[in-house]
This record gives C-alpha cells, sequence and structure tokens, in this order.
C-alpha cells in the first residue's frame, strides 16, 4: 500500500508542476482545419489569431490556477487525513481526470477560433498536441489509481514531452500566453 500511495503523491505533485499552461487540449475528434472558418466566420491574420487565442487562454489559466488549488488541498488533505489512504486512492486521481477533461474543454473554445490558411499545419500540430495532453493526463489518473508506478512513470514521462512539445510551438508561434511558461 505505501508504494501505491507514493505513486499517487508522486503523481500528484507532477500535475501541479507541470499541468499548468494553457490549459487547453483538443476535444479528441479531428482536429478542425485551420483553412476553413467555422460558417459565417472571416479567417483571422495570425496577429488576431493569437490575440484572440490567448484572450481565452487567460481565462482558462484563471480557472486552471483554481483547479491545481483543489489538487493542492487534497494533497494537505492527504497529510492529515486519517485515511490517507482512501484519499490518494480515489480522490487524487478523480480530480486530475477532471483537469483533464477541463483541459478537452478549453480546446473546443481555441479550436472555434479561426486560423489563418497559411498556418494550417502549425496549427493542426497545436491542436494534436493538446489532445495528447489530456490523453496523457487521463492515462495518469488511471495509472495513480490503479497503483502502477510504471505505468505512472511513462505517462509522466509523455506528459512532459507532450507539453514540451506544445508550450515550444506556441511560443514559437507568437503567442503571449498560450504555451507561456508559468502561465
Amino acid at each position: 500500500m505505501r508504494t501505491k500511495t507514493l505513486a499517487i503523491l508522486a503523481t500528484t505533485t507532477y500535475v501541479l508542476a507541470t499541468a499548468s499552461g494553457c490549459g487547453t487540449v483538443s476535444t479528441g475528434t479531428a482536429p478542425h482545419s485551420a483553412s476553413s472558418s467555422p460558417t459565417g466566420a472571416s479567417e483571422d491574420t495570425r496577429a488576431q489569431f493569437i490575440t484572440r487565442s490567448d484572450a481565452i487562454c487567460t481565462k482558462l489559466n484563471q480557472e486552471a490556477d483554481y483547479k491545481g488549488e483543489h489538487l493542492r488541498e487534497l494533497l494537505a488533505a492527504f497529510h492529515s487525513a486519517n485515511d490517507a489512504q482512501e484519499i490518494a486512492e480515489s480522490m487524487i486521481p478523480e480530480a486530475i481526470r477532471k483537469f483533464a477533461a477541463f483541459w478537452r474543454s478549453g480546446a473546443a473554445k481555441l479550436q472555434a477560433v479561426p486560423a489563418p490558411k497559411e498556418d494550417a499545419t502549425t496549427v493542426a500540430k497545436m491542436e494534436v498536441d493538446r489532445s495528447d495532453i489530456a490523453s496523457d493526463l487521463e492515462n495518469l489518473a488511471s495509472a495513480a489509481k490503479n497503483a502502477d508506478p510504471v505505468g505512472t512513470e511513462a505517462a509522466e514521462t509523455a506528459l512532459k514531452e507532450t507539453a514540451t512539445s506544445y508550450d515550444s510551438l506556441e511560443q514559437g508561434y507568437g503567442f503571449k500566453v498560450c504555451g507561456a511558461e508559468g502561465s
């Protein structure tokens, strides 16, 4: 049991340390084509796309901060609870799962922003990374719930690699908020 508890604590600590950023991922559906806009919407320039997306990310970051605080509260409860095992086994993985759902929800908001045609490939890569981040978070929650230290480590590694790729793409594209360190 102690190994299971330590694996979940490591998972929680990792999520708190790395799952900030914009807090958005794809909805899991096929990525939208950056060359086409939603019906009735005109295509944005890169500057408009960045401004609109960063505004969404600012709002999402505020909510992500709240959700991160909830995870920190669970971790504090874990340390002071009589039945810490129950908190570790059920509440923390569920909080991570909810955080993954939050990322997917945020992606839908970003995906609705019309992207410039010339940036279709880059935007599609960002959308794939968003989806992968949510999947990595879900895998992390499952591994923690099942006390699978190998699965936990694999999910943590995948999450770190995907988040690094995503942040790099967004920063390289020119976002000021989305993908920014510490946001």
